[in-house]
C-alpha cells in the first residue's frame, strides 16, 4: 500500500483544522480537532505503529503555528514520518493577512499587534524550517476556499489524488467575510 503523510502547516486560524477536516473525509487518518492521536508520535514519545493505524495508508497530521504556544519542530514531524516509510506531502496552508489576524486578535486572545507579531512569527519559523527539506508542498489559499469552495478544492484534490465528498464541501462558509463588512463580496 502506499504510504503517504499529508502534512498541513499554517499561522494559527489560518485553516489548518477545516482543510485537516477535508482530507480526513477523503479518507485519511487523522484529526482535525485541537488534540490529535499522533501527537505522541510526533513528539517521539511512542512509535507509529503503537498508534492507532490498523494498516499504512494515508496520514494527516496538522500543526497550526504556534501549536499550543510552542513552535514545532516540522523537520523533526517530517523525520517521524519519513522514518516509518512514509512520502511526506506539505500543504501550507494561507489565508489573507488581514482575516488571519483579526481572526486571532479577539479581546479574550491577543491584541491587534500581538496577533500582527504572532502571524509574522509563524511564516518566519515555516519558512526557516522548509528551507531544509526537499519535499513535494502546495500552498491552500483557504480565504478563496470561503469564498469559492468547489473551485478551490478542486485544485486541493488534484494536488492530492483525493476526492473530497460533496456533503463536506457544502459545509465550507466565507469566515472571512465578516473581517471585510460590505466592501468584501
Amino acid at each position: 500500500m502506499n504510504k503517504k503523510f499529508f502534512y498541513i502547516v499554517g499561522p494559527e486560524n489560518s485553516g489548518t483544522r477545516i482543510t485537516t477536516k477535508l482530507l480526513v473525509a477523503a479518507g485519511c487518518e487523522g484529526d482535525y480537532e485541537h488534540k490529535q492521536r499522533l501527537d505522541s508520535f510526533v513528539d517521539g514519545e511512542v512509535f507509529l505503529a503503537d498508534t492507532f493505524f490498523p494498516e499504512p495508508g494515508l496520514v494527516v497530521y496538522r500543526h497550526s503555528i504556534p501549536h499550543g504556544h510552542v513552535l514545532p519542530n516540522i523537520l523533526k514531524t517530517i523525520w517521524r514520518f519519513e522514518s516509518e516509510g512514509y512520502n511526506t506531502v506539505i500543504i501550507l496552508i494561507c489565508r489573507d493577512w488581514f482575516a488571519n489576524v483579526l481572526s486571532q486578535s479577539q479581546p479574550e486572545r491577543l491584541t491587534l499587534q500581538k496577533a500582527v507579531v504572532n502571524v509574522e512569527n509563524a511564516w518566519r519559523h515555516i519558512f526557516r524550517q522548509l528551507a531544509f527539506v526537499n519535499t513535494p508542498f502546495y500552498i491552500f489559499n483557504t480565504s478563496f476556499m470561503f469564498k469559492d469552495p468547489w473551485a478551490a478544492i478542486k485544485g486541493l484534490e488534484w494536488f492530492t489524488n483525493l476526492t473530497i465528498p460533496e456533503e463536506v464541501i457544502k459545509e465550507v462558509y466565507d469566515t472571512d467575510k465578516k473581517f471585510y463588512g460590505g466592501a468584501y463580496g
